[in-house]
């Protein structure tokens, strides 16, 4: 490998490393090469200031990470979901630090993988996972049923689903009840 290969991939290292003192994450988050700063914009200890200017960069695999990543401010997350930008919407909804009330509007996106990534957060509402357990898509009731914050009912409802996708993941789930 050449010596700037090993120096890209020593960047990506210290970038993503939560020891890297912020100063240097601050540093390789203004890299200009975009998955540098993608790996800065994941590191779960990147300072805040860090995070506000990444969730503006021009690359969309960066804004995604700091859509992702359970340090980024919820105002921050709230600006992500309005966005409008369905992968974006995904990752904040996969984030384990959204607040529900973000969850519930997230919920409301008509894209599958948005109301999957919804219905797998363990934030998520009874009550907005009750709506998505009657969304069309198997992928999304299947994902409601696998969820252990699910009440225990409405798994029991999706498991007598003609869907064997729906059906096998709330099984499982009321296995894993002991139910």
């Amino acid at each position: 490998m050449t010596e700037t290969g090993n120096r890209f991939w020593e960047k990506c290292r210290n970038a993503k490393d939560p020891q890297t003192p912020p100063a240097i994450i601050d540093q390789l988050s203004q890299d200009e090469n975009q998955w540098v700063r993608a790996n800065a914009a994941a590191n779960p200890s990147a300072p805040e200031y860090v995070l506000r200017r990444l969730a503006k960069d021009p690359e969309s695999n960066v804004t995604e990470e700091v859509a992702r990543n359970p340090s980024t401010p919820v105002d921050i997350l709230q600006k992500m979901a309005d966005s409008g930008y369905w992968l974006e919407q995904q990752k904040v909804a996969e984030n384990p630090s959204t607040p529900t009330q973000l969850l519930d509007q997230l919920a409301q996106v008509p894209a599958t993988h948005v109301q999957e990534a919804v219905a797998s957060n363990s934030n998520t509402s009874a009550e907005t996972l009750a709506l998505l357990s009657k969304v069309r898509s198997p992928w999304v009731k299947a994902t409601v049923a696998a969820n252990p914050s699910t009440p225990t009912e409405i798994v029991q409802k999706l498991a007598k689903s003609a869907c064997f996708q729906v059906k096998t993941a709330a099984k499982e789930s009321l296995a894993k009840r002991g139910l």
